[in-house]
């Protein structure tokens, strides 16, 4: 059984290249953070840590969501 998401065969290719782009941004993000995260220092090190800590969360709990199937991929591409 061939699954359909919606997509037209003539559009998934394009659709493809344009989410793995978003994936490939979204991984470098997080991964800048999660360096900024095991490195940040100065007097505010409590604030900055609890802030990246708590968005590299936020995006693990999303990816998470989406491999699930709980989320659609399409709600990356709303507006923020």
């Amino acid at each position: 059984m061939k699954a359909s998401i919606g997509i037209s065969p003539a559009n998934l290719q394009a659709v493809a290249t344009e989410m793995s782009k978003l994936l490939a941004d979204e991984f470098l993000l997080y991964t800048k953070t999660r360096n900024a995260h095991w490195n940040v220092e100065g007097p505010d090190f409590h604030t900055k840590h609890v802030f990246l800590k708590s968005s590299m969360r936020s995006w693990t709990r999303s990816w998470t969501a989406l491999l699930s199937g709980s989320v659609s991929w399409a709600i990356l591409l709303l507006p923020r």
